[in-house]
């Protein structure tokens, strides 16, 4: 059952984007981009991560629940053959730390089965939308990293406020139900 919004999501990383340091105009350092999908409300949270790393990873997702609340269920990719994001997060589930933590939360982290893509369709749609809206934004600029994280949340206002359901151009309804009614 859901309770609110984000009790039950889908995670994904991005894959890497260029962002430039602040003081040296010619230095390129990668960083991911961190979603969480509600499997209720399709809604989005995203958030720049500077590396792929257990830390990292865990004060994100911290960040994230006392931001939204508790989660019960997370569901995420499994096998190595999909991506380094694939073989990071089965990596990052054997981490004491992490695993401390998630038992401590009662929190239950689901791998969706090998060369099965499309058990994870719901958050890997809502990943082409947000690298979408961001490939277009940034057309071929390097960033700094706090320019990047304010497109981030700017182009998860944009994902969070599409309608959820069809619109009938004939009869037009004033207030359309998107994931930020949910919210």
């Amino acid at each position: 059952t859901f309770r609110h919004a984000f009790q039950h999501v889908g995670i994904d990383f991005t894959s890497a984007f260029h962002v430039k340091e602040p003081d040296q105009e010619y230095q390129l350092r990668k960083v991911y981009i961190r979603l969480f999908t509600c499997m209720g409300s399709r809604a989005v949270h995203l958030e720049v991560a500077r590396d792929m790393t257990a830390d990292t990873f865990l004060n994100l997702f911290i960040r994230f629940v006392s931001e939204h609340g508790p989660i019960s269920t997370i569901v995420s990719d499994n096998g190595t053959n999909f991506t380094a994001t694939a073989r990071f997060l089965l990596e990052l589930k054997e981490d004491p730390t992490v695993k401390r933590f998630f038992y401590k939360e009662e929190l239950t982290w689901k791998f969706i089965r090998p060369l099965s893509p499309w058990e994870g369709g719901f958050y890997e749609i809502m990943i082409r939308q947000v690298k979408t809206a961001l490939v277009n934004s940034m057309y071929r600029r390097a960033l700094t990293v706090d320019q990047l994280q304010t497109l981030v949340k700017q182009c998860q206002a944009r994902v969070n406020n599409r309608p959820l359901t069809y619109i009938n151009s004939d009869n037009p309804i004033e207030d359309i139900l998107t994931p930020n009614h949910l919210l």
